[in-house]
């Protein structure tokens, strides 16, 4: 929940209003749900830090996402602080 914390932080200081929803289900089942549900124009995931030749492939939650769903995935790198 830490980084979660952090990157609301960050939308907060740009102005952008955030709202945090947790669950305990399948996490790419959840995020699609919820997006559906709020009728999320985008969804954003950011990866965990991989080496070189593991930034070849998403992890197994971004793929999920980006393969099920009809809406537009912004896939970016984790924020550093």
């Amino acid at each position: 929940m830490e980084s979660l914390r952090r990157a609301q932080q960050i939308f907060e200081d740009a102005g952008v209003s955030v709202e945090l929803r947790e669950g305990s289900r399948d996490p790419a089942v959840s995020i699609i749900e919820t997006a559906d549900k709020i009728d999320a124009d985008t969804i954003c995931i950011a990866g965990r830090k991989r080496s070189p030749a593991g930034n070849v492939l998403f992890g197994s939650v971004s793929q999920s996402v980006i393969l099920n769903t009809d809406r537009p995935v912004l896939t970016c790198d984790p924020v550093e602080t």
